[in-house]
């Protein structure tokens, strides 16, 4: 029992430590994981862009996972799937229209597949809302997403962060590619989303 006692004393002076160190990180920026396959998507009539038939227009709806959920993906290791023991914390919902074979985008070494608007809803409380293309770039690879806004974030997961109830947000989120169906084997696209 006394074992028991100090183990718990000891655990609760290494929490009480670490309390204000997290404090001090609210403001670092965060990310979550979203995973798309088939069934999260209602798509148009499709185009081929460099190659890759894409729907010209879309329709998205899937779960927002924490950040680490999917890993990038690779020829040897593709992602075959968005199944995930981890749990949901949010709903993403997004809409877009193809401009890869537009004149103004042929020229460009990364193309931009989609124009699309991202909203990104936490069951905690709040959202906050991006736009800007989705560039077809290599797993691993990122690119940015202008943010548009965001309002209501002081749920748990935004405690004391510098979002906390504010109604617009500024600067830039940045993408990272997870994976892309139809690339390296695999079926399902995904990607992590970093807010400053």
């Amino acid at each position: 029992m006394k074992g028991l006692v100090r183990w718990g004393i000891a655990a609760v002076f290494v929490v009480a430590t670490a309390l204000p160190a997290r404090a001090k990180n609210w403001d670092e920026p965060m990310s979550w994981d979203v995973c798309l396959d088939a069934a999260d998507l209602n798509t148009s009539d499709t185009v081929t862009v460099r190659g890759i038939v894409q729907p010209e227009f879309f329709a998205a709806a899937a779960f927002i996972y924490p950040s680490g959920t999917f890993a990038v993906a690779s020829a040897s290791k593709p992602l075959t799937s968005c199944t995930t023991s981890a749990s949901s914390v949010g709903l993403f919902f997004a809409r877009g229209s193809a401009v890869g074979n537009l004149p103004a985008d042929a020229s460009q070494s990364a193309p931009d597949i989609w124009l699309v608007e991202w909203y990104f809803r936490f069951d905690s409380g709040g959202a906050f809302s991006t736009m800007g293309p989705v560039v077809g770039v290599a797993a691993g690879s990122t690119y940015a997403q202008t943010i548009t806004g965001a309002f209501g974030l002081d749920g748990h997961a935004w405690k004391d962060h510098a979002w906390k109830d504010k109604t617009t947000a500024r600067g830039q989120a940045v993408i990272t590619v997870l994976s892309s169906a139809g690339v390296d084997g695999s079926t399902v696209s995904a990607f992590r989303i970093t807010v400053p």
